[in-house]
C-alpha cells in the first residue's frame, strides 16, 4: 500500500501514536521549511519507523533515525541538529545501530542530521562507564528480580530456539532473540542491554529478520532486550560466581569486576575479610555494599590466606568463625 505524505493528511494530530514510549513533544519535519536547520533535544528511541539512509523521508519518526544514523543511543537524551531537505527519488533502507530502515520511492520532503559543535557535543553527552559480562550466564541460575539490568556482550546467532516478540521467555536464546530484535545481524558481535521482566501470560511469536520465533502460554519469566545506552568506556566483569576458589587462575593480588545480586540465604565465613568460598552475594550484603535482591558491580581484590576468620552480624547476615583458608577475598564499590 502507497504511505501518503503526512503534512497532506487530515489526521495529521493522530501521528503522535508514533511515539509510544516518549513523553517529549514529538518532531515534526513538516512544521519546517525546506533548507531549514534547527536543534531539538530528543530521546532516542530504537523501534519506530524509519525510511532512508543517512537522509531519511520526513515521515520518518525522528528518534528512531537519530539512533539509525548514530547521533544518540536508544535511551539517550541529546541535543541534534537537523537539516530540511527537497525530497527524494528513492529512499535506500539499512541496518544500523540496532534499527532496520525500510526501502522507499519518491518522497516530497526528507531531513538529515547535521554535526553539532565541539563544545555543542561535549555538554550534550556526560561521560557513562558501562560494565559489560562478556559471557552470557545462564539464565536459570540467576535471581530474577523484574527491573534489573544486565549488559552483555553478544553475537548474533540464528541457531536456538526464541519464543515471544520484543518481550521473551526467560530460557529463549539471547544470541537469537538479539538477531530477531533488530538489535544484531547473524555472526555480528555487539554489547545489548538485557532487562529481567515478569512472567507474562502469553507470547506472541513472530517473523522479524530471518528469525521464526513462536507462540506459548503462560510463563514465568521475561526478557527484554535493548541497545547498550551511550558509553565512553567498557570495563569487562563477570557474573557473580558462588565461591572464587574456582575461577580458572585464581591467586592472590588479583582484582575481578563483579556483577552480583545480593542473596541473602548463602554460607559466608569472615568479616571484611572471607574465605575464598563464601559466596560474594551475600558477603556484599554483610559489608553493606548491596541490599537484597539489588544488583550492582563489585571490585572483587584476591588476597592471601589467613590463619582464621571471625564471624559477625551486620546487615541481616550472619557471618560464620573459620580457621585457616588457603585464600580470601575482600569487596569495594569500583
Amino acid at each position: 500500500m502507497r504511505r501518503i505524505p503526512f503534512f497532506n493528511c487530515i489526521f495529521l494530530t493522530f501521528i503522535v501514536v508514533t511515539y509510544p514510549l516518549l513523553a517529549e513533544t514529538p518532531v515534526f519535519i513538516s512544521d519546517h521549511p525546506v533548507g531549514e536547520i534547527f536543534e531539538a533535544t530528543i530521546t532516542g528511541y530504537a523501534y519506530g519507523s524509519v525510511w532512508g539512509t543517512d537522509m531519511y523521508t520526513a515521515d520518518s519518526n525522528v528518534n528512531t533515525a537519530a539512533v539509525h544514523a548514530g547521533v544518540l543511543r536508544h535511551g539517550e537524551t541529546g541535543k541534534v541538529r537537523i537539516e530540511v531537505l527537497p525530497g527524494q527519488d528513492r529512499y535506500v533502507g539499512s541496518t544500523r545501530n540496532g534499527v532496520r530502515s525500510s526501502d522507499y520511492g519518491s518522497y516530497p520532503l526528507s531531513f538529515r542530521f547535521l554535526p553539532l559543535s565541539k563544545a555543542e557535543a561535549s555538554s550534550s553527552q556526560s561521560e557513562q562507564i558501562i560494565y559489560v559480562l562478556r559471557t552470557i550466564p545462564p539464565l536459570n541460575d540467576l535471581p530474577w528480580i523484574p527491573g534489573i539490568s544486565v549488559y552483555i556482550e553478544v553475537t548474533g546467532s540464528t541457531e536456538g530456539s526464541v519464543w515471544g516478540t520484543d518481550i521473551y521467555t526467560h530460557d529463549s536464546a539471547v544470541p537469537v532473540a538479539a538477531v530477531h530484535a533488530g538489535l544484531l545481524q547473524p555472526g555480528q558481535k555487539g554489547i545489548i542491554q538485557l532487562t529481567m521482566l515478569e512472567g507474562q501470560n502469553a507470547y506472541k511469536g513472530s517473523l522479524r529478520n530471518g528469525i521464526n520465533s513462536r507462540d506459548y502460554g503462560s510463563w514465568g519469566k521475561s526478557y527484554r532486550l535493548a541497545p547498550a545506552p551511550v558509553h565512553t568506556r567498557v570495563i569487562w566483569a563477570i557474573a557473580n560466581p558462588e565461591r572464587i576458589d574456582t575461577l580458572s587462575g585464581v591467586a592472590p593480588g588479583q582484582s575481578y569486576y563483579v556483577w552480583t545480586i545480593g542473596k541473602t540465604n548463602r554460607p559466608i565465613w569472615g568479616t571484611d575479610i572471607y574465605t575464598a568460598d563464601s559466596d560474594p552475594a551475600a558477603a556484599a550484603i554483610h559489608m553493606g555494599l548491596l541490599k537484597p535482591n539489588e544488583a550492582k558491580v563489585l571490585l572483587l581484590q584476591t588476597l592471601p590466606g589467613q590463619s582464621s576468620y571471625t564471624g559477625s552480624l551486620r546487615n541481616g547476615i550472619q557471618s560464620s568463625n573459620w580457621g585457616s583458608f588457603p585464600l580470601s577475598y575482600s569487596l569495594r564499590l569500583p
